[in-house]
């Protein structure tokens, strides 16, 4: 029996090792692409390339390195094998299903980032390949999800409060009864490197495009009231004389916010009584991942939308909490509500998560017959559509553009036009010609970043927009797979386990987004400048962002897909648990990682990082309590 099973572990672990490196060594089709390969003398029949692109990606360094991974992975597979099989979960016909899909979602991310296209629509041989390696990806998920689960019933993240002994007990004493004033200082004394040598703060073109509506063209495109914040800061720094203070005041300020936010997450891990080590990690999770320095130093709006959207999420696990014990406070719902506005103010797309959230938190208030406190939530966010109102419609301020909306639909017209496009109808084409310049279109997609599309749409006056909707719903039924194809490239980055974009890829917005420079659109406006002798230390401190990218199990905090599933599977096990009423929050985050996937830009950590900021909150909900 034994034997049976080292055997089993053995052809397994070789299974999930050659899927992985297969997904990751997968060489490009097109030339133009990362990595390509020339087909030139390859032959011809269908079978026969696919062949030669495995064996091009085993010869990729499949040698001792992926040996030992295989053996590695084998003996692991053998040690926790027992533990699966007990596992209460693994018959579950629902997680072999998520499984499945995880697996295809994956296999499909992947397929698009090395080949730009869906090779499993067009050829057997390719359907097969896709079919086991996302198998291969479905029963690394389904062994992860499975050990997950065997953690969390064990409740091995939680302990009684310990009395704390050695020769430092004293010092941790004071530490442990002022935590959150401790991670605080920790936080906030790990960013002041990049916020001194970056000084007064990294500027891009959205900054300035901020300053800009603030002060001469008054715009929604960034919200208004976050451009009132910056821009009020920046006058105190001209009205001081030295406009760069006004800069640094606006980062300062809001970097103390955002440390005080992120220490009281901190603090709600300890006082759910999570072993010391978890909420330790969570400190360090937001104290030294180069992603939060490199953003606590820039000026833009995501920083403060990041922490205002986990003080948000903070709020509503509060809330559920009093819920439950029926003691909600009419102080912890105006927090709330306060939060949902400030949130939604700061970034357009938090109001699609906080109004269907609200509505169901409204819903779980009045069952409760807490009447005060859903006035209170509910009149927050009538606030915000007043408030839009008011500045469109009175102050004059231009309104936001509807195609920020329309990503997704504007690159499936893009590629349909690009591969499709002499094939389509003249009704079609005048339709399409709406909305764009027909002639331009095919040429401007780019299969990760839907600006050069938006770019060139037709200005209002000149639009049809009715009329091009109509068509690219009926243009739908001709070309499905082309429609997905557009949509998966656009958006893979946020749920599938690929490779990181090229160092520039979505204008320098896919990845961790870490930057450095100082100038932009309207820059030449305004007077703002970098300390020249911390020339060296910005060098330094950019490049230690782009190490940690590259060092194992470090790198996985900056990969989007990660948080993605990881929050699938807590939705998963609450739902098992029948924890109904701790659900709001994992649908609030749930929305925000779908206006990630509609978002202009693939894989964008800037749009993601208020998923990633309020991450460690959600782990709260683990927590074993009567709910009612």
């Amino acid at each position: 029996m034994r034997w049976k099973k080292l055997f089993f572990s053995f052809i397994w672990g070789i299974y999930i090792s050659l899927t992985l490196h297969v997904s990751i060594h997968f060489p490009p089709i097109a030339s133009d692409m990362p990595l390509a390969t020339n087909i030139a003398t390859w032959p011809t029949n269908k079978v026969s390339i696919f062949f030669n692109y495995i064996r091009i990606a085993l010869d990729i360094g499949y040698g001792i390195e992926q040996s030992l991974i295989a053996v590695l992975l084998a003996l692991f597979i053998y040690r926790i094998l027992n533990d699966i099989r007990r596992c209460s979960y693994i018959h579950k016909t629902s997680l072999y299903f998520l499984s499945i899909l995880f697996g295809c979602v994956n296999v499909a991310g992947l397929c698009m980032y090395w080949l730009d296209c869906l090779p499993m629509f067009y050829s057997v041989a390719w359907l097969i390949g896709s079919i086991l390696l996302a198998l291969g990806w479905a029963s690394v998920f389904f062994i992860s999800a499975c050990m997950f689960f065997i953690i969390l019933d064990k409740e091995i993240m939680f302990s009684a409060e310990k009395k704390i002994e050695g020769t430092f007990s004293h010092f941790c004493k004071k530490i442990e009864d002022h935590f959150f004033l401790f991670s605080f200082c920790i936080i906030i004394g790990a960013w002041i490197p990049w916020i001194i040598t970056y000084y007064p703060g990294s500027m891009d073109n959205d900054v300035f495009n901020q300053l800009y509506s603030y002060y001469y063209v008054h715009s929604n495109h960034h919200p208004w009231f976050s451009s009132c914040v910056l821009g009020g800061c920046y006058d105190i720094g001209k009205k001081i004389g030295n406009e760069n203070i006004g800069v640094f005041i606006y980062v300062i300020c809001r970097d103390i916010i955002m440390a005080l936010i992120y220490a009281k997450c901190i603090v709600l891990l300890k006082e759910a009584h999570f072993k010391r080590i978890f909420y330790y990690i969570a400190l360090l999770f937001y104290a030294i991942t180069p992603v939060w320095g490199a953003y606590s130093k820039h000026a833009f709006k995501d920083t403060f939308s990041a922490g205002l959207f986990t003080l948000y999420i903070l709020s509503l696990i509060m809330i559920l909490q009093q819920v439950s014990k029926k003691a909600l406070t009419l102080k912890l719902c105006l927090c709330h509500g306060m939060a949902a506005l400030l949130a939604s103010l700061f970034r357009h797309n938090c109001i699609y998560v906080v109004a269907p959230t609200a509505i169901i938190l409204a819903i779980i208030l009045l069952k409760k017959r807490f009447m005060r406190q859903t006035c209170i939530v509910v009149t927050c966010i009538l606030v915000y559509f007043i408030y839009n109102y008011f500045i469109i419609n009175v102050q004059g301020v231009i309104p936001s553009e509807t195609g920020e909306a329309l990503s997704i639909c504007f690159q499936q017209t893009a590629r349909t036009v690009k591969y499709r496009g002499e094939e389509l109808t003249e009704q079609e084409i005048e339709g399409i010609s709406g909305e764009f310049p027909y002639d331009k279109l095919g040429a401007a997609y780019n299969p990760i970043l839907s600006d050069p599309v938006k770019w060139i749409v037709l200005p209002s006056e000149m639009r049809k927009t009715t009329n091009y909707i109509k068509t690219w719903a009926k243009m739908f039924f001709r070309y499905p797979v082309t429609y997905i194809e557009a949509a998966i490239g656009q958006s893979y980055g946020y749920y599938a386990f690929t490779p990181n974009l090229p160092e520039m890829s979505g204008n320098w917005n896919s990845g961790m987004t870490i930057f450095d420079w100082i100038g932009g659109e309207h820059d030449e406006y305004f007077q703002v400048h970098y300390i020249e002798k911390f020339r060296g230390l910005r060098e330094i401190l950019h490049a230690w962002s782009k190490v940690w990218n590259k060092i194992p199990i470090l790198c996985l905090t900056d990969i989007c897909a990660i948080y993605t599933w990881s929050i699938v599977l807590i939705l998963y096990y609450l739902l098992e648990k029948r924890r109904f009423i701790l659900i709001p929050p994992l649908i609030a985050v749930g929305i925000m990682i779908l206006t990630c996937i509609a978002s202009p830009v693939n894989d964008c950590f800037r749009y993601y990082a208020p998923i990633a900021a309020s991450y460690p909150a959600l782990l709260v909900l683990f927590k074993k309590e009567s709910y009612s």
